[in-house]
């Protein structure tokens, strides 16, 4: 969804990038991305601030749902209660950007 929102080269080109240190200085962090699909997307200003305000909250509820494909029992309310909230966070984006 934010690789689409924000293409790899808009974001270089942007405020929101900072060149890393290490062997790939050009590697886009996921918050990165989500800065400049907000600002770049995102009409109503004060939306834009709060859905960038939410980058942290969006990245972990991203690395719970990664958590999900390890192999093992999973615990079903945990799994049901990442997916909604996942599922709030587009919706929201969605809303955001008015489709």
């Amino acid at each position: 969804f934010f690789d689409w929102l924000a293409p790899d080269d808009e974001v270089r080109s942007s405020p929101h990038f900072s060149r890393k240190e290490g062997a790939d200085p050009n590697k886009i962090h996921r918050r990165e991305r989500i800065l400049y699909a907000a600002d770049r997307h995102i009409r109503d200003r004060q939306k834009a601030n709060l859905l960038s305000s939410q980058a942290g909250t969006i990245l972990g509820t991203y690395n719970e749902l990664n958590k999900l494909h390890e192999r093992g029992a999973l615990d079903v309310g945990e799994s049901r209660q990442t997916l909604i909230a996942m599922d709030r966070i587009l919706r929201e984006w969605i809303d955001a950007l008015g489709w």
